[in-house]
């Protein structure tokens, strides 16, 4: 991001938490934050993305709604079915 600040990307799912800590370094002095946790409440309602669709599975199943999970899944097998045909990996 920044000379001497590095980052590290996560992809969290909805519902999964990822507890986290930051390090900071001035000259050999090291300090250290308390631990916190971001959590993945909500799920994106919009999009075709694997992702946004995973999300949308998971958020029907934790609201116990089978039908809906039933149908999300099968679009999902659907869309990654048909993205295999048509593209490959070279």
């Amino acid at each position: 991001m920044f000379q001497g600040i590095f980052v590290k990307e996560f992809l969290l799912f909805y519902g999964e938490t990822v507890e986290y800590y930051l390090v900071r370094e001035h000259g050999k002095e090291r300090s250290r934050t308390e631990m916190r946790q971001a959590v993945r409440e909500q799920a994106e309602v919009d999009g075709r993305t694997k992702y946004q669709m995973l999300n949308r599975i998971l958020a029907s199943r934790q609201l116990k709604k089978q039908e809906e999970t039933d149908k999300l899944m099968l679009d999902y097998l659907k869309q990654d079915t048909l993205s295999e045909q048509i593209f490959t990996i070279l």
